[in-house]
């Protein structure tokens, strides 16, 4: 089990910049596959079934002291959460899923200024047969400032990776690359997804605001 968990943790924290099809679909089945095992029971929150994958640990604040972050599932929703070292949960946020084999499947982390460290989520965001096949991929940003705990922020992100298939049979994906550097010299580095010639990149304006140019 700890082997299993360890070599999920490595599948989860990588620092590739680049977002690969035949990579997201290879990691988001390993993660469907070992969230299955997961136990769901009926809870008194609101919710009549949860589930909740591995807590993996990192240091998300800088402090040496390890925090445990989750994704979980309530009612066919899908939450990132993040948990202190005494298991109180301090963070969650909802992942927008569209369609089935909805997963958080990657988490890259980066200090992108002296007081911010940032969690790029990868999420899939699930996927529809209808008539037509579609699925995509969609980032999220998650925050900490200052290295403290309570100060937690969540934005979601643009697309950065999508598949189809129309009923006439025509197939396609579309990768976006996604980078991260200081465009503007100012000590902060923005997040840049390009596709061909188009380029969007995301500023960092403070405690959890972004601003899209």
């Amino acid at each position: 089990m700890k082997n299993n968990i360890c070599y999920l943790i490595t599948l989860l924290l990588v620092v590739t910049t680049s977002a690969n099809a035949q990579d997201e679909r290879y990691f988001r089945q390993l993660l469907f596959e070992y969230k299955q095992r997961d136990t769901f029971q009926q809870k008194k929150s609101g919710y009549h079934f949860m589930s909740k994958s591995p807590l993996y640990s990192l240091d998300i604040n800088g402090d040496k002291i390890e925090e445990r972050i989750a994704y979980e599932g309530r009612d066919g929703e899908i939450w990132f959460s993040i948990y202190n070292n005494s298991g109180h949960q301090i963070f969650s946020y909802r992942l927008d899923a569209v369609g089935k084999g909805a997963s958080l499947y990657r988490i890259r982390v980066r200090d992108i200024s002296s007081r911010t460290k940032l969690l790029l989520l990868y999420f899939y965001q699930g996927n529809h047969d209808y008539l037509s096949f579609k699925g995509r991929s969609r980032l999220y940003f998650v925050t900490i400032d200052d290295k403290r705990l309570d100060k937690i922020n969540a934005f979601k992100g643009p697309t950065f990776w999508e598949e189809a298939k129309h009923a006439q049979g025509h197939y396609h994906q579309r990768a976006y690359n996604i980078s991260l550097k200081d465009y503007n010299r100012d000590g902060i580095m923005e997040v840049m997804v390009s596709h061909h010639l188009i380029n969007t990149i995301y500023m960092y304006v403070d405690y959890g605001r972004w601003r899209e140019i």
